[in-house]
């Protein structure tokens, strides 16, 4: 498979074609193409990505990284942000709905703080290393981990076939100075997921979600993924 750096319907749609081809009419509806465009994209970039058979075969994923966090909302003035850094370990049992995440936050003024979060399938608890504290996650909280374990970077693929009676296309974007294909689909949970893929390679390039934030009104989150290299499964 390449990793990054970072049929109901289709039956149906079947039916309603060859039904209305043996009644004189040859319409296909504005939702039959957005569908069908959508589904060849994501196809597309299933294959790209290694196949059904490689993604399905990844069962865990670990991952380590460094980033630096502004705090929207949570500063002193809207004009000077604070800065945070952090440092993430994860693993993510995508076959066994379970997680553990282990952040270090530092930055001035501020002290050092450690924390782990385990998730076990509907039980999650979060740790925190400094204060030895123990604290269990809220339900919402437990329903947001698993919603994002669905939405892995390395499950989407497979999250949005599932849902492919949702998939729709969005057309065609640019996405640093490349050309990408563009497509929705609805989680199950009703979250709308847009994905951008690559118009030559067909791998996926971006992951938009736009959410409501109770600090920052309508809220866009992307993930850019780039730097595909072949990895094969099993491996880090």
């Amino acid at each position: 498979m390449k990793a990054p750096n970072i049929r109901s319907l289709f039956m149906a749609s079947t039916l309603l074609a060859s039904s209305l081809g043996a009644t004189g009419f040859g319409y296909a509806s504005g939702a039959e193409k957005s569908y069908r465009e959508a589904r060849a994209v994501l196809d597309t970039g299933i294959k790209s990505a290694g196949g059904l058979e490689a993604l399905r075969a990844i069962k865990d994923v670990r991952r380590t990284g460094r980033s630096t966090v502004y705090a929207q909302g949570q500063s002193l003035t809207p004009d000077t942000l604070a800065v945070r850094q952090v440092e993430l370990t994860s693993v993510v049992d995508l076959a066994g709905s379970r997680s553990r995440t282990e952040t270090t936050t530092s930055g001035a003024g501020i002290l050092t703080g450690r924390t782990l979060v385990v998730v076990n399938g509907d039980q999650s608890f979060g740790y925190n290393l400094v204060t030895r504290g123990l604290n269990p996650t809220t339900p919402g909280g437990v329903t947001g981990a698993r919603n994002a374990m669905r939405r892995d970077a390395a499950a989407l693929l497979l999250t949005a076939l599932a849902r492919a009676e949702t998939l729709r296309s969005l057309g065609e974007d640019t996405l640093d100075g490349k050309r990408v294909r563009v497509v929705t689909f609805s989680d199950v949970d009703g979250t709308l997921q847009t994905l951008a893929f690559d118009a030559a390679a067909g791998e996926l390039s971006r992951i938009e979600t736009l959410a409501d934030s109770a600090v920052l009104g309508d809220a866009l989150t992307e993930i850019h993924l780039s730097d595909y290299r072949d990895v094969p499964v099993g491996t880090g």
